[in-house]
């Protein structure tokens, strides 16, 4: 019986410590996470407190009086004795606190975690526009106001002014990446200047990519067309193509590359691009289906088909079944894996699961028969 007893207290502590323990776990993450809430909306508190004791401070100094009384009850009860020394001193550690304050505001600012103050957010822009400063300077407070939402039409217009100026093809590179995803006006001609000049590869990739925020305007696409077709950097293509199908899709820009999809004398890949980009964005295109399906099956060019297939992959139209089918048979393995892949985004047809184990169970290729392999269904 004692024993037990015991044993009861001994459990009963150890629930108390470990509550004790989740609380201030509990308490501490609390009063982390307020503290960051917390700091941008007494910054501005925090700096009129700080000329507040400030102006004290001067007044103190101004006049020396001799001490006073205080009668304030502390602790036993007992009055304290609070003179000008004592104030000072108080003054002085309320001075050191409220600049640690502002000293963590001005950090989270510069790491974009809390709103840059106005006065703050001139101070950049003006220093950023200044065209006397060094590019790496500017290049650095342009990082700064991207990281702290800063990125205002004023500082865009002085961005692009600044683009045209600049001929160290790595300071353009960081420059483009830092304006990534910003749509002014003002950008769209740097952005093609550089997309179309660098001799840069990666100038070239960045500029084009940024200039997938300006696809409604003809000329950037026509440009992002070139570059798909004529860039003689793999990368660069690879980016132009994805603005291309990423991009934002107008009604107007729907009918446009609905036209040019049917146009007989544009490219096999420019066709799989049209109607990837049309199916990215929801819109059926069943003339352009068929007509991309025919080629894959009558083009002799393997290199040709194992593109249409790869554009087929993850789209789900059964126009492209007999196409893929016939491609198991081709004499080439990488079609043939290719056309195996694909399939299997149509693994619950049963002429499919049909030719999959088939050709897992035939093909002289280890990798074809492993891709047939995981296209059928796993639960069979």
């Amino acid at each position: 019986m004692v024993l037990g007893l015991w044993c009861w207290r001994i459990n009963i502590q150890l629930i108390c410590e470990e509550f004790k323990h989740m609380w201030k776990t509990l308490v501490i993450t609390g009063v982390l996470g307020t503290l960051l809430g917390v700091v941008a909306a007494q910054q501005y508190s925090i700096r009129l407190l700080l000329a507040e004791t400030t102006a004290q401070r001067h007044q103190l100094s101004a006049s020396p009086s001799p001490a006073s009384e205080a009668s304030e009850k502390i602790g036993s009860g007992r009055p304290a004795q609070i003179g000008d020394g004592n104030l000072r001193h108080r003054v002085s550690q309320l001075e050191q606190t409220v600049a640690g304050f502002a000293k963590i505001s001005d950090h989270l600012m510069e790491r974009g975690q809390i709103p840059l103050s106005n006065e703050r957010l001139a101070g950049l822009v003006g220093k950023f526009a200044d065209p006397g400063a060094k590019d790496s300077d500017r290049l650095q407070t342009l990082r700064q106001l991207r990281r702290s939402n800063g990125l205002t039409e004023e500082v865009a217009g002085v961005a692009a002014a600044w683009l045209s100026t600049l001929t160290n093809s790595g300071v353009q590179r960081a420059a483009l990446e830092q304006l990534r995803g910003v749509s002014h006006p003002a950008l769209r001609e740097p952005f093609l200047q550089m997309a179309v000049s660098s001799p840069d590869g990666n100038v070239r990739e960045r500029a084009v990519a940024n200039l997938g925020r300006f696809l409604n305007d003809p000329q950037v696409e026509n440009q992002l067309w070139a570059s798909l077709q004529n860039d003689p950097d793999p990368e660069v293509r690879e980016e132009a193509r994805e603005a291309i199908v990423e991009g934002e899709m107008t009604e107007s820009r729907i009918t446009a590359l609905k036209t040019r999809g049917m146009d007989p004398g544009i490219s096999v890949d420019e066709q799989a691009v049209i109607w990837e980009a049309l199916r990215e964005a929801g819109h059926q295109a069943p003339e352009l289906s068929a007509r991309l399906a025919q080629l894959a099956q009558t083009t002799p060019d393997s290199a040709q088909r194992i593109k249409l297939f790869r554009a087929f992959d993850d789209h789900n139209d059964l126009a492209f079944v007999p196409s893929l089918i016939k491609g198991l048979e081709d004499p080439n393995p990488m079609v043939r894996e290719r056309a195996a892949d694909a399939l299997s985004d149509y693994r619950t047809d049963q002429t499919v699961q049909q030719w999959l184990k088939h050709v897992a169970e035939t093909d002289v290729d280890s990798a074809v028969r492993r891709e047939a392999y995981r296209g059928l269904p796993q639960d069979r």
